[in-house]
């Protein structure tokens, strides 16, 4: 009734290190890199999230210089714009 499918790997990572500038292996290396097209809303986002996690990470290198005076600014500012529920999460783990 179901037919059996098999899939071959290889050929996928020959075509795959053939293309130049390739440092690390594909996501999903059945697909050929010509058959999908990455959106800029969606690379904008990842940036945007790598950006602010280096952001808020040097922030808080010094928490306590954080809470007096950095996270009142930002909640502040928040609030400014228009968000109406913006808070810092705390950690309740020392990491």
């Amino acid at each position: 009734m179901f037919k059996r499918i098999t899939l071959q790997y290889e050929p996928f990572m020959e075509y795959y290190w053939k293309q130049k500038g390739h440092a690390n292996p594909c996501l999903f290396p059945m697909i050929k890199t010509g058959n999908w097209v990455p959106d800029e809303l969606h690379i904008m986002l990842r940036i945007t999230d790598v950006l602010f996690g280096c952001f808020f990470y040097q922030l808080m290198e010094d928490i306590n210089q954080f809470k007096k005076s950095t996270s009142t600014l930002i909640e502040q500012e928040m609030h400014r714009i228009g968000l109406t529920h913006f808070q810092f999460y705390e950690s309740k783990t020392k990491s």
